[in-house]
């Protein structure tokens, strides 16, 4: 069990519709609070490297409250990730309550993430 609702999203830092969906996460997340769930952003390229997510955070603002790591546990085939724009969302007690492979807007966030009791 954890303090609050978890977010996991799958991608590389080239993948210009998961930038996009990212943004709309940080406007979402600054309109319910920051502090109302974490986000752990995991990089699946293997030719991607620690300095690459440093410089891929300050070039898109992204918060530094937000985790950035690379898979190196193997989660792709844990998840059964298969496409870049994989997000899940976890309750407090690690419960998967919402997937989706779709490129995401800010109502895609507030639909994910109400699942978790996270809402306006």
């Amino acid at each position: 069990m954890t303090d609050r609702p978890g977010l996991m999203f799958f991608t590389t830092t080239y993948c210009l519709p998961c930038i996009e969906g990212l943004q709309a996460l940080n406007r979402f997340q600054l309109d319910v609070g920051v502090d109302r769930f974490r986000v752990l952003i995991v990089f699946v390229d293997p030719r991607e490297g620690s300095d690459d997510l440093q410089t891929y955070r300050v070039r898109n603002q992204f918060p530094q409250s937000w985790y950035y790591a690379l898979d190196t546990d193997g989660l792709l085939p844990r998840y059964r990730v298969r496409s870049l724009d994989t997000k899940f969302v976890l309750d407090r007690q690690g419960i998967v309550r919402f997937a989706d492979i779709y490129p995401a807007r800010y109502e895609t966030w507030q639909q994910a993430l109400a699942t978790a009791g996270v809402s306006r």
